[in-house]
């Protein structure tokens, strides 16, 4: 119905719990859509109070929706591709204004924010569009994107004709938006701000250059005080998504003779599934000539690491010892390494005495390394080491062996490892299978 003569009514948001439109389209509509797509019909109604005023034409419809993510994963739209599926026949382009087809006739926007809205039309031009950042259309596991959709007609308007007082559906276009896991992100609980991989590589780049007068050292020395206060994962090749910490600040030396420490070291909280340390039974060059560092710097496991996140970590000289007979720091070796994981000291600080002749007289077992902060935080010693008990990601509290990266002191084909109360002053054949928890740099 017309508004007061000389003004323009502003529409009222319509929100999608109502049905806006028959079941039996909706049906149609989902049942055509890509498993990892959602293809969501917009449509327009006329006179019914809900929809648009003909007679007082308006620059713009809006009407709010959302994308639920029932996975386990968080995800993110990384496409939005366009339809015409009546809008060439309701629709017809301003006086002097280009062709409906050049014209960016909708907007997707999330929430109510239209500066991060992504514009699009029906016409080759214009059909397909991105988000500005693909952190703007976010979307936490078992998590809700509440959306705000817009027609625009700035310089476009709708044909009387289309009016028929609310009587019948008007399709207008077919959107379908493209969503993909995202293999890293960072959550501020107190603020809900969610950090993209690039923006927590920045904010390590910065720790790392400017130490304790980064904007963002006293951030991340709260978050290894309460981990409680931010949640970061990461998602893996094998489907499963991570779990991860902060566990140093400033902590490991980068690889490329900078002099510079990489600002961050995130570890797994979980462990990933079962893995030889050798497929033969000896420790000969240490971790540097392992299986298990093969695997996680070339290999299998290295391919599980979502592409982003290889393009961003910074490799780190990481210390081993290569000959388990040494009774000198002065056999400790570097060697570069993308992933990792911990050796026994930069678990638990200095090794104890009393543990046997063999792990005595191994000196170079606390010069493999310092204590992350994170460990040293949780009061983890050498003979205070419940902390480290570890289970797989899918069933934390199924806690189960993981190696370090010290090989045994104490016989030829041994590497350490952790056992199921959390000691880590044992070794075993390194052709058994245990837990695997990676660390990585940024």
């Amino acid at each position: 119905a017309p508004g007061e003569e000389g003004t323009v009514s502003e529409p009222e948001i319509v929100n999608e719990d109502r049905q806006l439109l028959p079941g039996s389209y909706l049906a149609g509509e989902r049942a055509a859509a890509a498993p990892i797509s959602v293809t969501a019909p917009v449509a327009v109604t006329f006179g019914d109070g809900n929809g648009y005023d003909v007679a007082n034409p308006a620059t713009s419809v809006s009407s709010s929706g959302h994308f639920v993510n029932a996975s386990s994963s968080m995800v993110s739209m990384t496409n939005l591709t366009c339809e015409d599926a009546g809008a060439s026949t309701l629709l017809e382009e301003a006086e002097g204004a280009p062709a409906l087809e050049a014209q960016s006739l909708f907007s997707l926007y999330p929430g109510g924010d239209a500066s991060k809205a992504v514009d699009f039309g029906y016409g080759e031009e214009v059909r397909t569009a991105q988000p500005q950042e693909a952190k703007d259309f976010m979307i936490l596991a078992d998590g809700r994107l509440d959306c705000t959709y817009r027609l625009n007609l700035e310089n476009a308007v709708v044909k009387p004709s289309a009016a028929d007082n609310g009587m019948s559906v008007k399709p207008l276009v077919n959107i379908t938006c493209t969503f993909e896991r995202v293999g890293f992100y960072l959550k501020d609980v107190s603020s809900g701000y969610v950090n993209s991989l690039d923006e927590v590589k920045a904010q390590a780049e910065d720790i790392s250059a400017n130490g304790e007068a980064s904007e963002y050292w006293n951030t991340y020395k709260s978050y290894i005080a309460d981990e409680s206060t931010y949640e970061c994962k990461v998602a893996w090749g094998d489907g499963q998504t991570y779990d991860v910490r902060v566990i140093g600040i400033n902590h490991d030396d980068k690889a490329d003779g900078s002099g510079k420490q990489a600002g961050l070291t995130f570890q797994f909280k979980n462990l990933l599934g079962n893995s030889k340390m050798n497929t033969s039974a000896t420790n000969v060059d240490g971790w540097g000539a392992s299986t298990l560092r093969e695997s996680m710097n070339n290999g299998a496991i290295w391919d599980m690491v979502p592409v982003d996140l290889q393009k961003a970590v910074t490799p780190v000289a990481k210390k081993y010892c290569p000959t388990r007979t040494s009774t000198s720091v002065d056999d400790v070796t570097t060697i570069e390494d993308a992933l990792f994981i911990a050796s026994i000291c930069e678990l638990t600080g200095d090794v104890p005495s009393g543990l046997g002749s063999a792990w005595t007289t191994a000196k170079w077992l606390n010069a493999e390394g310092y204590q992350y902060e994170y460990w040293e935080r949780r009061g983890v010693t050498g003979s205070n080491y419940a902390a480290l008990k570890k289970g797989p990601e899918s069933s934390p509290a199924s806690i189960t062996r993981w190696w370090v990266r010290s090989v045994g002191p104490d016989n030829d084909a041994t590497f350490a490892r952790v056992d199921t109360g959390g000691h880590p002053f044992y070794s075993n054949d390194t052709t058994n299978l245990y837990g695997v928890c990676p660390c990585f740099c940024l």
